[in-house]
């Protein structure tokens, strides 16, 4: 199962903010950012949950409101 890691997945309130951030983080901090991980469905959830890196059956990436930088 491939990663979503697209900002068109995100709710567009949420998205604007972190669009925000990201532009001081690359932009003004010169800091090299990366996305990880936007939205995610419930079956990518279970398995996030199974391996340990979650402790949400559902979380805030089902919802367009959570990103994972690295």
């Amino acid at each position: 199962m491939s990663l979503d890691k697209s900002l068109d997945s995100l709710r567009p309130e949420f998205r604007v903010r972190i669009e925000r951030l990201m532009h001081v983080i690359v932009d003004d901090l010169s800091i090299d950012l990366r996305i990880h991980e936007t939205g995610r469905s419930r079956e990518r959830q279970v398995d996030v949950k199974a391996a340990g890196a979650s402790k949400n059956t559902v979380g805030a990436h089902n919802f367009g409101c959570a990103v994972d930088f690295g």
